[in-house]
């Protein structure tokens, strides 16, 4: 996926949380949590609320292993999904994204 690049808004408002202090540059794309949007050189990308905090989830722990059996409890936590969702969701991002997973 190529660097990313966290962003600080510099918002001064206590309430927020990091993520929406953050916009996420990587590749062509800027991510902005706090205003669920995400842009491919400057134009505006429609994505699914799940697909778009899957991303934000991926980005915020690219450091480490992420396990399918994570992101279920933290994206999906007290709904019953399929695994197939999931593996949807993720076709969806990488599509999204122009990942072919290589």
């Amino acid at each position: 996926m190529g660097t990313i690049i966290p962003i600080n808004k510099n918002r001064l408002q206590s309430t927020s949380t990091d993520t929406e202090l953050m916009i996420y540059q990587f590749n062509d794309f800027q991510l902005d949590p706090s205003n669920f949007s995400l842009h491919k050189i400057g134009k505006f990308i429609a994505i699914e609320p799940q697909v778009f905090n899957l991303i934000i989830y991926l980005i915020e722990n690219r450091m480490r292993l992420v396990t399918r059996d994570e992101i279920f409890e933290n994206l999906w936590s007290d709904r019953d999904v399929l695994d197939a969702t999931l593996s949807n969701h993720i076709k969806l991002a990488r599509s999204i994204l122009g990942d072919d997973g290589k």
